[in-house]
C-alpha cells in the first residue's frame, strides 16, 4: 500500500530558550544539565528527526486525490526507472495517452544518474480517475522503480 512520507525536524525543540537539554547530545553542545531536567525526557532524543507515515489509499479507488484535489489540475510527476531503451517516450506516451494530451503539448524533463533516468513531466488532469489510471499504467512497466 503506497503512503504518503512526512518527516519533520526536531530543531526547534533543540533551539528553544526554556529546553533543557539531556543525554550525549546536551554534552557535544556543551550545556551542562541536572536530573531536574528529566520533565523534557521525552525529547531526549530530539536530534534525531522523527518520521511520522501516514498511510493513504491510492490505488483503492478511495484515494486522497478525489478529496483533497479540485479538478481540473496540473500536477508534476516524477518517474525514476532503468536507464535503458526509449524510457523516456515511452513513459510520455503512457501520460499522454491517459491524460488525453497530445505529446508534444507536455513539457518534460528528465536527468540520468548512471544506471537511472528521473524524468519529470507537467500533466493536466481532469479527475482523479485519471491520476489513478496513470500511476497503474506506469507502474506495469519493469523498468520504472519509484513514482512521485
Amino acid at each position: 500500500m503506497a503512503g504518503l512520507l512526512l518527516v519533520a525536524s526536531c530543531h526547534t525543540f533543540l533551539h528553544t530558550p526554556r529546553l533543557s537539554l539531556s543525554g550525549s547530545y546536551a554534552h557535544s553542545r556543551g550545556a551542562h544539565t541536572t536530573h531536574a531536567a528529566q520533565p523534557f525526557e521525552p525529547f531526549r532524543h530530539a536530534h534525531k528527526r522523527a518520521v511520522v507515515r501516514a498511510d493513504l489509499p491510492n490505488f483503492d479507488g478511495s484515494g486522497s486525490f478525489r478529496s483533497l484535489v479540485e479538478y481540473p489540475t496540473t500536477l508534476d510527476v516524477k518517474i525514476i526507472g532503468d536507464n535503458e531503451g526509449p524510457f523516456v517516450s515511452d513513459m510520455l506516451t503512457i501520460c499522454a495517452e491517459i491524460t488525453g494530451q497530445r505529446e508534444e503539448d507536455v513539457p518534460v524533463r528528465w536527468r540520468d544518474r548512471g544506471k537511472y533516468r528521473s524524468i519529470t513531466l507537467k500533466l493536466m488532469f481532469e479527475n482523479a480517475e485519471q491520476v489513478y489510471a496513470l500511476y497503474a499504467a506506469v507502474n506495469r512497466d519493469p523498468r520504472v522503480r519509484f513514482k512521485l
